[in-house]
């Protein structure tokens, strides 16, 4: 919702450099939009260190990659990132991974195919 008013916002100050009246008033609006943009990508990075600065221990693996890597990752694609990890739980004595595994329906043990057999094993078309 906010990154929705912010680019409301940015073709609002867009729109109006295309109506501004002097170079003065424009220049100064371009003045401010580059500022805007120099600041999102400060706080942007900001954020990002404060994530993998307080990650769990468990996300240990995933900030060593993202630190290792020759670009750093915007905000998005870090929460994205952290995101896709499987994560495990837990209970009972019993370590459940939070994950699944989809397989098509495919030949089954016996190596042939189902195609065109009824449900008692008798082919038929």
């Amino acid at each position: 919702m906010v990154s929705h008013i912010a680019k409301a916002k940015a073709a609002e100050e867009l729109k109006c450099l295309l109506v501004c009246n002097s170079v003065e008033d424009t220049a100064k609006r371009i003045d401010k939009l580059l500022m805007v943009l120099i600041l999102r990508k400060r706080i942007d990075k900001l954020l990002m260190v404060l994530i993998l600065r307080n990650l769990h221990p468990d996300y240990e693996h995933v900030r060593d990659q993202i630190l290792s890597s020759e670009q750093i990752p915007s905000m998005n694609s870090l929460v994205t990132r952290l995101l896709r990890v499987p994560t495990i739980t837990k209970g009972d004595g019993i370590a459940v991974e939070n994950s699944a595994m989809v397989a098509s329906r495919g030949r089954g043990r016996s190596g042939h195919g189902t195609r065109g057999m009824s449900r008692d094993g008798i082919g038929g078309c």
